[in-house]
C-alpha cells in the first residue's frame, strides 16, 4: 500500500492528463492519524474522532470537508476525508512514549491545476480551525504528501 502511495504522489505531482487537450492536474496526498483517546470505533468497523478531551471529533469523521491553506490562511484547494480506518501507525515507536496498538486513519486529496507557490502549507478544518502543524514546500514538494500524527506524544 505504501508503494502504491508513493507511486501515486508521484504521479499526481509530476501532473497527468487523460486527454491531450485536457490540463494537467497536480495533486497533494495527506493523511492524519488520529491516536487512541480521540477516536472510537463505529458499528462497520471504521473509526472516527470524538469529541473528548477538548478535542473537536466532529472534524474527522467520513467526507468531513477539509481545506488546505497557505500561510496567510487563504484558501487553496478543498476536498473531504475519506472513511477512517483502523490500522498501524507509521511513527517510530522510540520516537514517542505513547505508541498505540492501532490509529485510526484518514486520507484525503487535495488536486490542482498548477501547484501552489506558498512557503507553507496548513489544513483548515470543518469547525473553521486551522492546524497549528504546517508543511514547508520544499518539504512537500520532495515527498507529494502531509501526514500528521494527532495524540502522538512526542519525545524531545
Amino acid at each position: 500500500m505504501k508503494l502504491a502511495i508513493v507511486v501515486l504522489a508521484g504521479i499526481l505531482l509530476t501532473g497527468c492528463s487523460s486527454s491531450p487537450t485536457a490540463e494537467p492536474e497536480y495533486g497533494l496526498l495527506g493523511a492524519i492519524e488520529i491516536w487512541p483517546r480521540y477516536f472510537e470505533k463505529t458499528s462497520n468497523g471504521n473509526c472516527k474522532g470524538t469529541n473528548e478531551n477538548d478535542f473537536n471529533g466532529d472534524n474527522f469523521e467520513n467526507k468531513a470537508p477539509l481545506v488546505l491553506v497557505g500561510p496567510d490562511n487563504s484558501e487553496l484547494s478543498a476536498t473531504s476525508f475519506a472513511t477512517g480506518f483502523l490500522t498501524q501507525t507509521e511513527v517510530v515507536e522510540s520516537d514517542v512514549t505513547n505508541f498505540p496498538d492501532e490509529v485510526c486513519r484518514f486520507s484525503f486529496v487535495f488536486s490542482f491545476e498548477e501547484y501552489p507557490k506558498v512557503a507553507t502549507f496548513r489544513l483548515k478544518y470543518r469547525d473553521g480551525s486551522i492546524s497549528s502543524v504546517s508543511w514547508p514546500l520544499s518539504e512537500v514538494l520532495k515527498t507529494g504528501e502531509i501526514i500528521m500524527s494527532i495524540g502522538a506524544d512526542y519525545k524531545n
